[in-house]
């Protein structure tokens, strides 16, 4: 019996290409450093009690600035779209206070900056279902394998050209020690007011603050590698290849799936409508029950109606099918607007509620969306909706949330329909309601002591740097 032979492969490995870098990409990842810089040093290790503000509406702006760097003008006109919806909404961080909103525009505000860097890139078509889906996966896919490139392009600088810019710099910084100390104890000695500045700066180093130095000096570097990964991956990504496409469900499946959706939404309705003769006096304190559990529903809908049309565009009775299973949900969803407006009758308003009402109004246009769907399968409605959903966002924004919220309240409050109005709760919200708290305080005098308590309280309270915003200023307005 011949002995097998173990061959072992020594050939020599694929060195790992090189990295370059151009003036462009230096110039953003010397600005990706500085809004990570802005953003540690500004806010993450501050002590702030507000979410950033000015700070980073500034950030943003710079972040697409440095994508249209990266990425050139040829595709600007079709980003138009995204890049514009994108510096709308980071200026309301510096226009406006209120954290909550500031917390919800997060997401929604990296998901534009991500959508239009992506169509400056190249992106066809990102604001349909499959290019919002392409543009989550590239996020993460295009940005993670570049982290480390600004190492591996200094360290490329070694075997290149560059070798003798960096060792020559590195020299620099090695005789600025000496000779700069020097002249810095000749300058000390010669004027004691400046021997006085040098002494406070070697004062103000302190060794426990040396822990907290190295987390911001680590957080910093992390941040920007991560920003320029992004701005990096933008133009280096390729496509994966389109895999093959699974069996879609039979027609027949997916109207089950309608059938039985349809026969449990005309019950609930039915019973709902049975007990609207015999509502009880306080009603309006249990409407909120089920409510978010009723637009969960509607939403379920969409995601089954709106992909069976798309799977089986050719099938007329799950055409039917889909769009009983809509107007049934528009039913659910007017019962659902119907207890929210008793429920804002009886307890005023608030933003979760006023965001709750653009999320219905958004599912509205999702029901008639899909209403179209049904009558012309091979309609494409995800871009309108994208763009419906963008604009109401940002109309919802400048309108100022806050000021709408308290002159709809204290409106309710004079006209008897709101019994009891907590200035407290109001003036937490930001100092878009001091214009219209002041007025009520002067038409009704009880109020005044409270007014007096809330601009104590916001003043106490109110940022200087990075989480500022525009709307501070009326803490000085009389």
């Amino acid at each position: 019996m011949e002995k097998e032979l173990n061959y072992v492969d020594i050939s020599p490995e694929r060195p790992r290409e090189r990295v370059h870098f151009s003036r462009r990409e230096w110039i953003a990842l010397a600005g990706a450093a500085g809004m990570a810089a802005g953003f540690v040093y500004g806010w993450l290790f501050s002590d702030s009690g507000h979410l950033p503000g000015i700070g980073w509406a500034l950030s943003a702006w710079g972040l697409l600035g440095l994508c249209l760097l990266v990425a050139g003008t040829k595709h600007l006109r079709r980003s138009l779209i995204p890049l514009i919806s994108a510096a709308l909404l980071a200026a309301c961080y510096g226009i406006f206070a209120d954290d909550a909103l500031r917390l919800m525009n997060f997401p929604v505000l990296i998901g534009l900056a991500a959508t239009a860097a992506y169509s400056l890139a190249g992106g066809e078509d990102l604001l349909s279902a499959q290019g919002l889906l392409g543009s989550a996966r590239r996020l993460f896919a295009g940005t993670l394998p570049h982290l480390l490139a600004p190492l591996r392009a200094l360290a490329g600088l070694r075997a290149s050209g560059g070798r003798r810019n960096l060792a020559a710099l590195l020299l620099g910084l090695a005789l600025c020690v000496p000779v700069a100390g020097a002249a810095a104890l000749l300058l000390c000695d010669a004027d004691a007011a400046f021997a006085g500045l040098i002494e406070g700066l070697f004062n103000g180093i302190r060794l426990e603050d040396l822990p907290i130095g190295l987390c911001k000096l680590g957080f910093t570097l992390l941040l920007t590698l991560a920003l320029f990964a992004f701005l990096y991956g933008l133009t280096r990504w390729a496509e994966p290849k389109p895999r093959a496409r699974h069996l879609a469900p039979s027609a027949l499946t997916l109207g089950v799936v309608l059938a039985a959706l349809c026969a449990l939404y005309a019950s609930f309705l039915w019973v709902q409508f049975r007990s609207l003769r015999a509502l009880p006096a306080s009603y309006a304190r249990s409407a909120r029950a089920g409510f978010f559990q009723l637009v969960l529903v509607a939403l379920l809908s969409l995601l089954v109606a709106l992909p069976s049309l798309s799977l089986r565009p050719d099938s007329t009775p799950l055409r039917i099918l889909a769009a009983l299973v809509t107007l049934l949900t528009a039913g659910i969803l007017g019962l659902a607007a119907w207890r929210m407006a008793l429920y804002i009758r009886a307890f005023g308003w608030t933003l979760l509620r006023m965001v709750t009402l653009w999320g219905m109004l958004a599912i509205a246009a999702a029901l008639l969306a899909a209403l179209a769907k049904c009558a012309r399968p091979k309609l494409r409605v995800c871009r309108g909706l994208a763009i419906f959903a963008i604009a109401t966002w940002l109309a919802f924004n400048y309108a100022n949330p806050d000021a709408r919220i308290a002159e709809l309240n204290v409106a309710a409050h004079r006209s008897g329909a709101l019994e009891a109005l907590d200035v407290d709760d109001l003036a937490q919200l930001s100092p878009d309601v001091l214009p219209t708290l002041r007025e009520l305080a002067a038409e009704e005098p009880e109020y005044a002591p409270a007014l007096r308590e809330a601009e104590l309280t916001l003043r106490s309270s109110a940022p200087t740097g990075y989480d500022w915003a525009l709307c501070w200023r009326a803490l000085d307005a009389q």
